[in-house]
């Protein structure tokens, strides 16, 4: 199961756990409302992106977080397979969100006492969702912008639901990743003004969910995805690929595919097992401002585990040898 770590000895585990500063015993339920960015990679779409392990998916197995009760069957709608607190559906717009009642779900569970911290990652699909993208792509700039109102407006009713639920429950929202990155995208839509117009569109969503709908609230923090995919961008335009841990992960046109070194799965639209792993560091990154909580972050070394390369063995000599760097934030290393 992709859930489960790869197979190491009992000593390499405890190896790994001393070195990267594992903190253990994180008791803390946390639930989750999004899309397919969330949902685990291993059921969501039928398992079309099962190649891969979502941010969720890698914190669970690395850090043992608390996203609920594990179930491979599903529970029924709107909540299927996988985690009991995880609500986030693949596909799902932030008009879906509602309709779904995945904020409805999520509230239930934080007034039982179950969620004491909750994450909000939606509004990818609003704009990239192949609909939504061909209709800004073909559009003017009216199209794009009311698409992040309605969007903003959604966000915004979800949020302040969560918040209600308990006086002291807290929220990690994430901004939205750049779709520019995605070399699937940049192949078959090449009008450079089209492209721009879904930048556009995502640029002000990810700038209106943070000064308008977020605005400060110290019960909110921000995990600035949107940034992430920003810096990794820019390796690309620089004609460099990321490297993490001394692997390389291809930006290019070749970067579509199940294998590690791929940006993108071969679904032509989620990002990989390492590609998510950093976007999981800068989940724990905000939660971690939170008092009480305190989860290292994922080093290079646990994110190329998850993606399964290169060999676990080799991955436990070198850091033996003290040869991997751990992430630093914000730093991009390229080739």
């Amino acid at each position: 199961m992709l859930r489960n770590v790869f197979l190491l000895t009992a000593g390499a585990v405890f190896l790994l756990n001393v070195w990267a500063g594992v903190a253990w015993g994180q008791s803390i339920g946390m639930g989750v409302i999004g899309d397919s960015l969330s949902d685990e990679y291993e059921f969501a779409d039928g398992g079309n992106h099962s190649a891969g392990r979502n941010w969720l998916e890698q914190l669970v197995t690395s850090r043992g977080l608390d996203f609920g009760a594990f179930s491979e069957t599903s529970r029924g709608e709107p909540r299927n397979q996988g985690y009991a607190y995880n609500w986030a559906r693949a596909g799902d717009t932030t008009g879906d969100l509602l309709s779904r009642g995945q904020h409805t779900g999520l509230v239930g569970q934080i007034e039982a006492g179950d969620v004491g911290l909750a994450f909000c990652w939606i509004g990818e699909n609003d704009f990239t969702r192949l609909d939504n993208l061909i209709e800004i792509y073909y559009g003017d700039d009216s199209v794009w912008q009311g698409k992040v109102a309605d969007a903003i407006d959604n966000v915004e009713i979800a949020i302040d639901a969560v918040l209600a639920a308990v006086p002291n429950v807290n929220l990690v929202v994430g901004t939205i990743p750049e779709i520019e990155l995605n070399p699937a995208v940049r192949a078959n839509f090449p009008d450079p003004a089209g492209r721009a117009r879904l930048s556009a569109a995502i640029a002000d969503y990810n700038d209106k969910l943070v000064n308008d709908v977020i605005d400060n609230n110290p019960r909110i923090a921000v995990a600035d995805v949107y940034q992430l995919s920003l810096d990794i961008l820019a390796l690309y335009t620089s004609g460099h690929n990321l490297v993490v841990g001394g692997y390389e992960v291809d930006l290019g046109a070749t970067g579509v595919g199940d294998e590690p070194d791929n940006i993108i799965l071969s679904d032509n639209i989620h990002p990989g097992t390492i590609a998510q792993g950093l976007m999981a560091n800068e989940f724990i990154d905000a939660m971690n401002t939170f008092d009480g909580i305190d989860v290292t972050p994922l080093s290079d070394l646990e994110i190329l585990i998850n993606a399964g390369v290169p060999e676990p063995a080799s991955l436990v000599v070198l850091a033996c040898g003290g040869l991997l760097c751990l992430r630093k934030r914000r730093k991009a290393h390229c080739a």
